[in-house]
C-alpha cells in the first residue's frame, strides 16, 4: 500500500521534471546566421551613403537621443569621406569569413572590400550580435 501514494507523488514531479526540460529546449536552439546577402545588404548601406540606414542597423543607438544618432550619421559620412579621398570608393564587398562568438549569439564578419582606386582590396569587420528577434550591428 505505501508504494501506490509514493507512485502517485512521484508521477507529477517526472512529469514536471519533463515539462521543464522540454521547455529549455527551445531557448538553447542554434541561432541562424544571417546570410552573405543579408551581411553584405548591411555593408552597402555604408557604402551607398545610406548613413542614416546603417546607423538604424546599430542596436547600441536604439535608446540614444535623436542629437546622438546624428552624430553618428555625421562620423560615418565623415569617414567615408576621408576612406574615399585615401583609398577611394567601395566598389565590391564579400564575406570573407565569420567568426561566431557566445554561443552563436555574436558574430564578427569580415568582408573583404575592394576600393575604386587601385582596385585595393582591405578586410573590414563587422561586428553584428542578436538581439532575439534579428541580427543587429553591435
Amino acid at each position: 500500500m505505501t508504494r501506490r501514494p509514493l507512485l502517485i507523488l512521484l508521477l507529477p514531479l517526472v512529469l514536471l521534471c519533463a515539462a521543464c526540460k522540454s521547455g529549455t529546449a527551445g531557448r538553447h536552439s542554434a541561432i541562424e546566421p544571417p546570410t552573405n546577402d543579408e551581411i553584405e545588404g548591411y555593408y552597402n548601406r555604408y557604402a551607398t551613403g545610406d548613413y542614416a540606414g546603417y546607423v538604424g542597423l546599430m542596436l547600441s543607438l536604439d535608446s540614444m537621443p535623436a542629437a546622438y544618432r546624428q552624430q553618428m550619421i555625421d562620423l560615418h559620412k565623415q569617414h567615408a569621406r576621408l576612406q574615399e579621398a585615401e583609398v577611394g570608393h567601395p566598389v565590391a564587398w564579400h564575406v570573407e569569413r565569420v567568426e561566431a562568438h557566445d554561443d552563436g549569439r555574436m558574430l564578427n564578419v569580415f568582408l573583404a572590400v575592394t576600393y575604386d582606386k587601385e582596385q585595393r582590396t582591405e578586410l573590414v569587420m563587422l561586428p553584428l550580435v542578436y538581439d532575439g528577434q534579428q541580427w543587429r550591428l553591435r
